[in-house]
């Protein structure tokens, strides 16, 4: 990857960016399962469950799972820039 010069904006809102995408992956790794006892979310998974033909459980699972790829992904790329970021 070719060397990037940031400018001290951009890297700051970077880094912010990249402590909420690593705070946000911490709570998803607790599973949320807070989220099941909200009826408005626990009937969406609801219905995206009948149609999956898979329990409430496990389309909940399936999402924080989703939100995790998304989130990581996002992430990685964010250090890739900041650390190959040449100094100035």
């Amino acid at each position: 990857m070719a060397d990037i010069v940031l400018h001290p904006v951009t890297r700051a809102q970077m880094e912010q960016r990249l402590a909420t995408l690593e705070a946000q992956l911490v709570q998803l790794d607790g599973g949320l399962l807070h989220l099941l006892a909200d009826p408005a979310y626990r009937a969406k998974t609801l219905v995206n469950a009948s149609r999956d033909r898979v329990s409430v459980q496990e389309m909940h699972e399936r999402g924080v799972e989703n939100a995790k790829r998304q989130l990581s992904a996002e992430a990685e790329k964010l250090r890739a820039v900041l650390s190959n970021e040449i100094k100035v």
